[in-house]
């Protein structure tokens, strides 16, 4: 038992109308206050998120969120980590494996595609390009907990589509990298740049078809 077990199961003081549910037990504390946070920082960027609204909205005391996560930049490490984890793991799908390899790479681009269109993803985006020149260490974390991960998983995809001999490729890493880089296109920066008029969903499918093709007429060999 630690600290944060003794905190009392009543409603907490940072919330006194009991607007917030109280989470009980370590595990559940820590995720609500990580999807807290991540509403917080989504909605309002970092430098006007406070500790005091995270923990209101958590349903936690302050002094219970810097003992998970000790200051406001370790937490946003943390929830970057914690969503990037979450959004991806509509990317873990053991299907692939049985599925023909254009299908299977299609699928993939699919979600890929409709991950980095999210608004949650690209709310992620424009807080770090933002918060990038203050606090650039946060756009390491971001970049190993999201695209890298993403990146190795797709590798060994393509490691084990090698293995059966449908692929010829010497570095499935690199090759990961760039499929997914070509699956993009100009879809994610259009939509970035270009809410007003974003790319719609013909658009987006014939890119990833496109892609996927000329991927494959490559790795082949």
């Amino acid at each position: 038992m630690g600290p944060d077990d003794l905190l009392p199961a009543s409603p907490d003081p940072a919330d006194p109308a009991g607007t917030a549910p109280v989470p009980t037990g370590r595990s559940g504390k820590r995720a609500a206050i990580l999807g807290a946070a991540a509403r917080e920082f989504l909605s309002h960027g970092y430098g006007a998120t406070s500790m005091d609204e995270v923990a209101r909205r958590a349903g936690v005391s302050k002094r219970t969120v810097y003992f998970h996560f000790g200051s406001k930049e370790r937490l946003f490490a943390a929830t970057i980590e914690h969503k990037c984890r979450d959004m991806a793991d509509p990317l873990q799908d053991g299907r692939w494996r049985t599925m023909p390899l254009e299908d299977a790479l299609t699928d993939l681009g699919r979600r890929f595609m409709a991950l980095l269109l999210s608004p949650e993803s690209r709310a992620l985006e424009r807080i770090l390009t933002m918060e990038a020149v203050r606090f650039p260490q946060l756009s390491e974390v971001f970049y190993r907990a999201g695209p890298e991960a993403l990146q190795r998983g797709v590798a060994r995809f393509l490691d084990d589509r090698v293995a059966r001999g449908e692929l010829r490729l010497d570095d499935t890493t690199l090759a990961a990298g760039c499929l997914l880089m070509m699956v993009q296109g100009k879809v994610v920066k259009c939509a970035m740049m270009c809410p007003s008029d974003p790319p719609g969903a013909d658009e987006v499918e014939a890119t990833i078809r496109f892609a996927v093709r000329l991927f494959l007429d490559g790795a082949r060999g």
